[in-house]
């Protein structure tokens, strides 16, 4: 869900020692508005509506079943700039989500 990212893998760890929720749960939970995650993910959905290419970009992406080619709808500096902002993995002539939980949070966000 959090590919090791070590903020949100901490975050995960903290909750569920605690016992404030399972695993489980906080695996539902992960890409909501409600889950534990909320404020990571808002950081990055505030960046996207104020770069509105960025966000157009990376729409083509995480609507994707696969990895998206760099061509007329995905721009190759579009793609760096959310690299650099840690939003996606390059991956030879082409960009994927770099976690699953922005790909389920952003899906439902940009896609409607």
């Amino acid at each position: 869900m959090v590919g090791g990212h070590p903020y949100l893998v901490t975050k995960a760890i903290q909750v569920v020692s605690r016992q404030d929720m399972t695993l489980e749960i906080l695996l539902q939970s992960a890409p909501t508005a409600s889950g534990i995650f909320r404020n990571h993910l808002e950081r990055h959905w505030h960046y996207l509506q104020k770069n509105l290419p960025l966000a157009t970009a990376f729409k083509t992406i995480v609507l994707a079943d696969s990895p998206v080619e760099f061509n007329s709808n995905l721009n190759l500096d579009d793609a760096v700039k959310l690299y650099d902002f840690g939003l996606v993995d390059l991956q030879k002539n082409s960009a994927v989500s770099r976690y699953q939980i922005y790909r389920l949070y952003f899906r439902e966000r940009l896609g409607s």
